[in-house]
Order: C-alpha cells, then sequence, then structure tokens
C-alpha cells in the first residue's frame, strides 16, 4: 500500500465532493441527450450541414462489406472506387471516406454492408455500444454514482456520430484483460481478434510475455494466424495487397495536410502537427515508445495488483502504437475504472483524481485544443497516468516483498 506521503493527505478538502461526483456527469449526460436532437435537425436529405451521412466515418465500413459481399473485396481500399460508390448513394456527399483497415476486418463489417445504410450504421453502434458496456458493467457493479459517469464519458458520445469501429475494439480489450486471469485461453483468443484493428494491441505481447502468460499468448498468436489465413484466404492476396498500398494513401494526405491530424492523439502524430517530417517524427516517438513499453513489461514482471498492469497496457498504448485517434479513446473508460477502485480500496495518490476528471474529459477536448494550439496534449496526460501507475505497483510490489520476508520467503 502506498506510504502516506505519496497519498492525498487532504481528502476530505479535495474539490471532488460526493456532491459534484453525483450531480457533473448528470448534467454532461444531459447535455450529450439534447444535443443529439438538434444534431439531426441538420440534416436534409440523408446528410448533415457538412455534407455527411449518419456514422461519418462508418460510410468507408458499410462500402467496404458491400464489395465484399459483391466479391470486390480488393477494391475497397481504392479510394476512386469507393468514393463512386459512396457518391451514387449520396449525392451531395461532400467527399470520399477511405476505407483503411485490413482484410482481417472485413468479415466483421460484411454483415452490416448487407443491410440499408441507415439501418446497419444503427445496428453497428447499438451492438457495438452493447458489447463496450457490458465488457464496462463487469467494473461498475454495486459502485456509486458509477454508471452516471460511464454513461456520460464523452469517449462514449465521440465514438456515436462518429460510427468508427472503437466500440468493438475497447470490448475485446477489456474483456481480454479482465478475464486473463481466469480464463487465459479465452482472453488469448480476444486478443487474437484484436487484428480488426491491431495497432492497438500493440502492448498486448509485451505484456503476456512479462506476465508469463503462456497460455493466452499461445491463445492469441494462433487466432491472429487463423484470422489472418481465413481473410486471405476468402478474400485473396490482392487483398492484402491493396490494404497495403493504401497505407502509402494515408502517408501522401498527412504529408499535404489533408488528413485532419489533429484528431489522432500518439506522440508520433502530436509531432507531425507541428511540423516535423515522418523520419524525424518517428525517431522521436520511438524514444518514447521503448521506456514505456518497459514500463509495462516491470510491472508486468512484478506482482503488482493486476488493476496497475491493466491500466498501464491500455494507458501506455497511446504512447507506444504511432496511430490511433481521439475516437479511440473510448477504451480508456476501463482504466479510468480501474484507477477510481484502486483509489477507493487503498487510498488515492496525490494527483490521482484531478487526473483521473482530465483523462476523463480528454476525448472531448483533446481534438478542439489541438485544432487551435496545434498541440497535442494527449500523449503528457498518458505519461502523467503512466507515472501514477508506476508508483502504485511499485507500492504494492515493495509491500508484498516484505510480506514475503516477514514470513520466512526470499
Amino acid at each position: 500500500m502506498p506510504e502516506q506521503n505519496d497519498l492525498d493527505a487532504r481528502a476530505s478538502e479535495h474539490w471532488l465532493v460526493e456532491r459534484r461526483v453525483r450531480v457533473y456527469p448528470r448534467l454532461f449526460l444531459a447535455m450529450f441527450i439534447l444535443a443529439a436532437p438538434l444534431y439531426a435537425l441538420t440534416f436534409e436529405g440523408g446528410l448533415d450541414g457538412r455534407g455527411r451521412p449518419p456514422g461519418t466515418d462508418f460510410i468507408a465500413f458499410w462500402s467496404a462489406g458491400r464489395f465484399a459481399l459483391d466479391g470486390h473485396a480488393a477494391d475497397a481500399w481504392d479510394l476512386d472506387l469507393i468514393g463512386a460508390f459512396q457518391l451514387s448513394m449520396f449525392p451531395g456527399l461532400s467527399g470520399p471516406t477511405q476505407w483503411a483497415y485490413p482484410p482481417t476486418t472485413l468479415p466483421l463489417v460484411i454483415p452490416f454492408g448487407a443491410l440499408p445504410h441507415l439501418t446497419a450504421y444503427v445496428t453497428w453502434v447499438v451492438v457495438g455500444l452493447g458489447l463496450f458496456l457490458g465488457v464496462l458493467s463487469t467494473l461498475l457493479r454495486n459502485r456509486q454514482y458509477s454508471w452516471p459517469i460511464a454513461l456520460a464519458f464523452p469517449g462514449l458520445w465521440l465514438g456515436i456520430p462518429s460510427g468508427q469501429i472503437q466500440f468493438f475494439v475497447a470490448a475485446l480489450l477489456g474483456a481480454a484483460l479482465i478475464l486473463l486471469p481466469r480464463r487465459p485461453v479465452l482472453a488469448g483468443i480476444l486478443i487474437g481478434l484484436l487484428v480488426i484493428k491491431p495497432q492497438l494491441g500493440v502492448l498486448l505481447p509485451v505484456a503476456l510475455l512479462a506476465g508469463r502468460e503462456w497460455r493466452a499468448f499461445a491463445a492469441a498468436a494462433s487466432t491472429s494466424v487463423v484470422a489472418f489465413i481465413v481473410s486471405t484466404g476468402a478474400f485473396g492476396m490482392t487483398a492484402l495487397e491493396s490494404w497495403w498500398s493504401s497505407l502509402g494513401v494515408l502517408g501522401e494526405a498527412i504529408d499535404d495536410g489533408t488528413a485532419p491530424i489533429y484528431k489522432f492523439v500518439t506522440p508520433y502524430m502530436g509531432l507531425r502537427l507541428v511540423g516535423l517530417q515522418e523520419v524525424p517524427a518517428l525517431v522521436l516517438h520511438t524514444v518514447v515508445a521503448l521506456p514505456v513499453a518497459l514500463v509495462v513489461w516491470r510491472l508486468w514482471r512484478r506482482p503488482a495488483d493486476p488493476m496497475v498492469r491493466n491500466s498501464a497496457t491500455v494507458i501506455g498504448t497511446f504512447l507506444v502504437t504511432p496511430y490511433a485517434a481521439d475516437y479511440d479513446l473510448a477504451v480508456l473508460a476501463f482504466p479510468i475504472a480501474w484507477m477510481a477502485i484502486m483509489g477507493q480500496r487503498h487510498g488515492w495518490l496525490r494527483g490521482d483524481r484531478n487526473l483521473l476528471v482530465a483523462t476523463w474529459l480528454l476525448p472531448a477536448i483533446t481534438g478542439p485544443i489541438a485544432l487551435i494550439t496545434h498541440v497535442t496534449m494527449t500523449p503528457f496526460l498518458m505519461a502523467l497516468l503512466l507515472r501514477q501507475l508506476w508508483v502504485r505497483g511499485s507500492r504494492k510490489a515493495d509491500a508484498e516483498h516484505v510480506d514475503q520476508i516477514a514470513a520466512g520467503g526470499t
């Protein structure tokens, strides 16, 4: 347990008192609920005031599903072809949305491609959000005020209009980490299914190897390989080659300024936002990523609280992967919940609650701040959170070592 000088000794004087914890999330939730019909009023002819359909990014998922159903999966990565299809569906569309996910994601989107666009979008959000909240609910049971805080989380509301894949990814990642101590094989299978968005699983092999989770690692590796073989067999090597080639289009969009870089939240993209070229930005990103991976490795090697290790793995992901956007921050609901539980059980470290409030608000504010200032604040906040987890994990390991010595261990 943390020593007293690491704890917030003025707990009763902290500004985040019970009344505010109870009221503030409900105010945010009411604001989001009231904003939804106002946004709906901007639609005309199936497009909003900016010329975008419901689920601004979902149109790419739906289009890719349609292409795969028609036997032309490889064409989904051709911006001209998919753009022409999207314009045929929505003649007033302001511009096409590129499909940039690997072929292993196509099995997920194909069923939605079989539905009319609006029905597919609503079903996509309902299913994804249901899975996300279902997994999150395992951490919220019997916890006072937890559901209003979860339902008002800006990461949830940011993801609904975008129609992105983040709810499915967050559900897989959260469920895998929760199940790992009890059901390592099932956890490994869920980790393997993260091939639908592999860059958000980049730290999981580090964690599994450091934690000696051999069964989970084997299950994850096997699932990933099977998913790759099945998708390649179903859609052909041409689809794999088309996806790989399409990655250059994103790089070109970053270089020429047409990509919305301000929406990305990693050190690499933050460096690109301030004007650094690709190579120096990648070098500096690596300088950040390697120590973060080492911290996660060390925490998983120690007898740290699983909630410390899980939280560090999720938070560290945004410092290690080069590509993650603001909608991907929905997965932060899990480390927010774990860190809140640890604070309530073992006492708050100094600064914990302020950082958790900032993290809770982060999905709503990081994009606008980056757009105005050209500064991506997410890496700085993730680094501070990781520091808190390192302190808490170190204290936990030291305490258990003292208990071992007292019991005659080594």
